[in-house]
């Protein structure tokens, strides 16, 4: 199965792929992001991270990723190149 169809199954969405830098998951007030590439921009090397917004101001906190979740990051992986199966 393709990651892009296990987010899908988990609730989640693509919502932006910015010029092939950033690919970004979005699912109610949760957010998962790859960074695709090494860039200054982001202050950031080629890796993912999750947040969840708390409020209308914006706050972000970090927030658990289940089992199944990582099942699908894993796999995002695998099909981006950053692991071998």
């Amino acid at each position: 199965m393709k990651a892009k169809d296990m987010f899908e199954a988990l609730g989640y969405k693509i919502v932006s792929s910015k010029d092939e830098e950033v690919l970004i998951y979005f699912s109610g007030d949760r957010y998962l992001y790859f960074i695709l590439k090494e860039t200054h921009i982001y202050g950031k090397s080629k890796g993912y991270g999750a947040y969840i917004i708390l409020d209308d101001s914006g706050k972000k906190i970090q927030t658990t990723i289940s089992i199944n979740l990582h099942l699908a990051i894993t796999q995002q992986m695998k099909e981006l190149g950053w692991i071998e199966e």
